[in-house]
């Protein structure tokens, strides 16, 4: 007999469904109760899952770093990894501001992504001093003006 989700082989114990799709369907069902225990075992054993916490991040930082990387642009931005590989490429890699790559960036970070902060609109990518340099002047076009004219008469 074959499952009635995936269409694979059905074990003994479950004659409707295969073992991965009967677990999906008992976690869908029982998620709060789950939830709940899971988080019971943490706080008993604070300990143990900082061991593991610490264990699975050794493991998987690649994985970590990406997913953290496509959480923060969806949180922050409302991109996602696609919209800002867009982005760089038609920036062709570099700083919308000096031009610098991300080899020329500050310890070889990827180019940070600059938005109007009143608006949320994206602008472009920019390296780490540039986007520093535009926030320290809080995006201020007659401050920047007023450094370029310093910058110039002196």
């Amino acid at each position: 007999m074959n499952c009635s989700i995936c269409g694979k082989e059905v074990n003994k114990l479950c004659k409707s469904m295969c073992h991965r799709c009967y677990m999906q369907e008992y976690n869908k069902k029982h998620r709060d109760k789950l939830l709940a225990q899971k988080r019971e075992w943490r706080k008993n054993n604070k300990k143990r899952q900082k061991e593991n916490d610490k264990r699975w991040y050794e493991q998987n930082k690649q994985r970590h770093k990406q997913s953290s990387f496509k959480a923060k642009l969806k949180k922050e931005y409302g991109i996602t990894p696609q919209d800002y590989n867009a982005l760089n490429k038609s920036q062709k890699g570099c700083c919308a501001i000096c031009g610098c790559t991300k080899a020329d960036n500050s310890g070889g970070k990827r180019l940070a992504v600059d938005h109007n902060h009143e608006t949320g609109k994206i602008r472009g990518l920019l390296c780490d001093r540039c986007n520093r340099g535009l926030g320290y002047f809080k995006d201020n076009v007659d401050f920047l003006k007023k450094a370029i004219t310093y910058l110039l008469s002196h």
